[in-house]
């Protein structure tokens, strides 16, 4: 299996670095194309809302936008939060994208963590994971029943986005891919597969690894610091609210630089493409890592910082990592 490499969009714009709405769009639909050229596999998108900066919430509307600007490069959300829409909803959006794509969507779903983005939809935060499991085996079923339009992929790959050994197995058992990289999930994962009567050589896992790719890691490093500060902490944010953070894991550089120092990194890693490529390598090694994806930029982060990490991503590091491959099979 060669491992398909991209790049991930949330659309952050912070106030302390915030450039126009339609700029910022525009550069980001700019870095696509440009991804495109250099060779890179796929665009992935995520989604959150009621976010002060700006995070993308509506991921298929600009993954249709995508698919009309492109012609090669596969279009994925990693991931969609499918217990706040209608099953219904969510086919009829993702057949048109995959029509206008002509057959590179990739569909991932994820329960979601935060309660104000289920109270706004009002829908049920307990029953979330529930309700999704049930909103994708629903989003499958209306695939295979849509005549007029129908997606051009006779089976538009479906991924789950768990984190535990329960999810993953879960994941399998509905015989859908796995967006994760988490070694430990892999045995729970392919137990699923097995319980839901589907072969081993169906698995798939994929996900994220935080890194920038640059000829310049310690410029880079100082200049992303305010921005990789930014996104830890407004995730920490999501993640306690409405608690208060403990003090003791308040996100500072200080915090970061202990954890970094303790062999447990935080936040994205700052990569010259050799150093990127042993660490890829390292993360993905005897996993069915069918796609990887790296974040296109970090809370707004400069774009020329942005068109150097995605160009090195394509032109160095993807054709590394499979020649490694080949050579490995």
């Amino acid at each position: 299996m060669k491992t398909k490499i991209g790049i991930f969009f949330d659309l952050r714009n912070p106030n302390w670095c915030q450039r126009p709405w339609a700029q910022l769009y525009a550069d980001s639909l700019d870095v696509i194309d440009l991804a495109e050229v250099v060779g890179l596999d796929s665009i992935w998108l995520s989604e959150h809302h009621l976010s002060e900066d700006g995070y993308l919430s509506q991921p298929l509307v600009l993954a249709a936008a995508i698919a009309a600007r492109t012609k090669q490069i596969r279009i994925g959300t990693g991931v969609l939060l499918g217990a706040l829409r209608p099953p219904m909803l969510i086919s009829e959006e993702a057949i048109l994208v995959d029509i206008i794509s002509n057959g590179r969507l990739e569909l991932g779903f994820g329960a979601g963590y935060r309660k104000s983005e289920f109270d706004i939809y009002n829908s049920d935060f307990q029953e979330r994971f529930k309700n999704l499991e049930t909103c994708l085996v629903e989003v499958r079923r209306f695939f295979h029943e849509s005549k007029s339009p129908g997606a051009v992929q006779p089976d538009i790959p479906l991924w789950l986005g768990y984190g535990s050994a329960n999810g993953a197995k879960r994941a399998g058992m509905l015989g859908v891919g796995l967006l994760s990289l988490d070694r430990s999930l892999l045995n729970p994962y392919l137990d699923g597969l097995s319980i839901g009567g589907f072969g081993s050589q169906i698995a798939k896992m994929g996900g994220l690894i935080d890194l920038v790719v640059t000829h310049d890691p310690e410029r880079v490093r100082t200049l992303l610091r305010p921005h990789i500060l930014h996104q830890l902490a407004t995730y920490q944010k999501y993640r306690f609210e409405p608690q208060d953070i403990p003090e003791h894991i308040r996100i500072s550089q200080d915090y970061i630089d202990a954890a970094n120092r303790e062999g447990n990194p935080i936040g994205t890693q700052i990569f010259t493409p050799e150093q990127a490529i042993s660490y890829i390598q390292a993360r993905i090694d005897l996993l069915p890592a069918s796609h990887i994806y790296c974040w296109a930029s970090i809370a707004g982060m400069p774009n020329d910082i942005v068109r150097e990490h995605v160009s090195l991503l394509g032109s160095i590091v993807k054709p590394a990592i499979q020649l490694w491959q080949e050579e490995e099979n």
